[in-house]
């Protein structure tokens, strides 16, 4: 006797992706958001940004600059996460 093979399949799911739905936007949509608000605190300069900019010299200031950016960057994106989860 012969065994049967089963016919009724989906295709193939990696073993890791099993159970995360996960679609592009879902991924795409908040690094964009993301980026577009470490943006605009990079070429806004509020407050401590700008402070943190003009009191550190050369490369030292820009990358510290960027990093107070980014820093704000996420502090917004967690407080929204917060506010909507």
């Amino acid at each position: 006797m012969r065994a049967s093979k089963s016919t009724t399949t989906t295709g193939p799911t990696p073993t890791l992706f099993r159970g995360l739905h996960l679609s592009r936007f879902s991924v795409v949509i908040p690094l964009l958001l993301a980026f577009g608000l470490f943006r605009f605190f990079d070429i806004l300069k509020p407050g401590p940004i700008r402070w943190l900019d003009a009191r550190l010299d050369g490369g030292v200031g820009i990358m510290a600059d960027d990093l107070l950016a980014g820093v704000f960057a996420a502090a917004i994106l967690y407080l929204g996460n917060l506010a909507y989860p």
